[in-house]
Parts: C-alpha cells; sequence; structure tokens
C-alpha cells in the first residue's frame, strides 16, 4: 500500500511538472490559448458518472477516462463523445470495477477518424484508428482524484495546459420591474453555461410568436444585458418573461422558429425547469 501511494504521489507530481512546462513561454510571455484542453475537478465515483468541467477539441473527438496513465484499451473505463469547439459539462459513464486500482484516474482527449461517431481505440476488437490527440509534444490528458465526496464545488479546477475558463455550474436570470417607454430591456445579469441568448416573451408559453426581443450572453455572468423589443408585440399584460436560450446550430444566429429559421437555439432546462424569470412591466 505504501508502494502504491509512493507511486501515484510520483505521478501526480509529473502531471503538474508537464503542466508546468506548458505554461512557460520564452521570456515570461504569456501561454496562448490551446486548441485543445481538458479541465474538470476531483470526482465522487458514488454516482458512476465523471463530469469533465469542459474539453476544448480542435476537432471532433471523444474524452475517455482511464484507469492508469499507461492508456491502454483495457484501461478504459469509459467515454463519451465531444464535438469540435468548447463543450461544457460533458457526462462520462464509467464502469465502477475497472475504477478500483487507484486513487486517480486519467481523462484523455482522442481524435475522431473514420468512421465518424464510433469509438475505436482497442474497444470490442476494434481497431486502434481514434488515438489520443499529441500536442506540444505531449497527450492531452489531465489526471484527477477519486476521493469519496463531493467535489462539484470546492474541489481545484486542474487543467491539461493553460488557464481553463472558470465554467458555472448552474445558469440564472436576475431582471428588475421595466418602463416600456424606452423599448429596451436591461437585464440586471444573466449566468450563462454556455454561449446563448437571453429572449423576452410576452408570455409563458414560450412559443416563437410571443417573442418580442432577444439579445446575445455568453459563458460566464453577462451583466447589464440590453434587449431591444417590438413594442408592438407587447399585448395587454403586465408581465413579461427573460428566458435563456442556447446557441446551437448557425453560431451567432438566433434560430427560434422566426423569419422561418428552425428551433436550433431551444430554451435552456435545469433541473426540469426553463431558466427563466418573470418581471413587471411599469409604463409612467
Amino acid at each position: 500500500m505504501k508502494t502504491r501511494k509512493v507511486l501515484v504521489d510520483a505521478l501526480k507530481l509529473l502531471v503538474i511538472g508537464m503542466a508546468a512546462i506548458a505554461l512557460s513561454g520564452v521570456g515570461g510571455a504569456q501561454a496562448a490559448a490551446l486548441p485543445n484542453q481538458i479541465a474538470l475537478r476531483d470526482q465522487n465515483l458514488d454516482t458512476g458518472v465523471i463530469v469533465v468541467d469542459s474539453v476544448t477539441a480542435a476537432q471532433n473527438g471523444w474524452v475517455v477516462i482511464y484507469n492508469n496513465p499507461e492508456l491502454a484499451s483495457s484501461e478504459i473505463a469509459g467515454y463519451a463523445p465531444v464535438h469540435q469547439g468548447l463543450n461544457v459539462g460533458v457526462r462520462v459513464t464509467v464502469q465502477k470495477p475497472k475504477t478500483t486500482n487507484w486513487p486517480t484516474l486519467w481523462a484523455v482527449l482522442h481524435v475522431d477518424n473514420s468512421p465518424l461517431g464510433v469509438f475505436e481505440w482497442g474497444q470490442n476488437n476494434r481497431a486502434y484508428n481514434d488515438p489520443p490527440v499529441m500536442q506540444n509534444g505531449g497527450y492531452v490528458s489531465v489526471a484527477f482524484s477519486t476521493l469519496v465526496g463531493d467535489y462539484e464545488s470546492t474541489a481545484t479546477l486542474r487543467t491539461s495546459g493553460g488557464t481553463a475558463p472558470a465554467i458555472p455550474k448552474t445558469a440564472q436570470i436576475t431582471v428588475h420591474t421595466q418602463d416600456l417607454n424606452t423599448r429596451v430591456i436591461t437585464v440586471d445579469s444573466v449566468t450563462a453555461t454556455q454561449d446563448g441568448w437571453v429572449v423576452i416573451y410576452d408570455n409563458p408559453n414560450f412559443t416563437s410568436g410571443a417573442i418580442v426581443g432577444y439579445a446575445p450572453v455568453y459563458q460566464g455572468t453577462n451583466t447589464g444585458v440590453k434587449v431591444a423589443i417590438d413594442i408592438s408585440k407587447v399585448t395587454g399584460l403586465p408581465i413579461l418573461w427573460a428566458v435563456l436560450h442556447v446557441d446551437n446550430g448557425v453560431k451567432g444566429l438566433f434560430e427560434y422558429g422566426l423569419n422561418g429559421l428552425p428551433y436550433n437555439d431551444a430554451p435552456v432546462m435545469q433541473h426540469g425547469w426553463y431558466v427563466s424569470a418573470g418581471f413587471g412591466t411599469n409604463v409612467p
């Protein structure tokens, strides 16, 4: 047991040392954002699910959980697909029998080569077509602890290189009573777990026909968001609703049934409810 602890401590020091090398720059210059990166916290395995805070990928691929740093296919405890760009809150179901040998697991980014959408790294006698991603001469990987406990909000965010953005765990909207004479709604704050939209509705059915205005919001906390509204679409109701939507489909284009566009940018669901806030509309 003592030998195992020494080995684990040595592996952790190696990971920290590799991260320090990745962060260092020539002449102390600030490190540029990396095209591939993983960020996650220590995990509680009681749920059987690893929640990876964020995965940034230069192409579609997979985040793979390994039981040891040798990255052999037989040591894979679980995997989940990731798409090109930023992926937030990636959930990876793991096989608990394959996570018992060490108090540390490893998250590794793999590519998704042909055939797309099928993880091929020696699993179920498949080929080794989806290899780990190499960046700056090393794998894009990060070690994390699996001690029992709730680490979701308190554990240090561990990254594979560079400085990962703080990913909010929950989404929220705060807005006070508005004067519609200005034809602009000022939303006090919008906390978003990914880039999206804050959309103002005339009624709580949240259909596209009830939209009176929208504005983009970005991952993190947005304050004082200005939303221009079409006053002709505001009926006699004294209450309007601000609703958070994702930005899927064409990035930067609000797509939720307006002007014949598809319904790609759906409202955000959290704990089974829409992320929304009703507010009064005083008219002096």
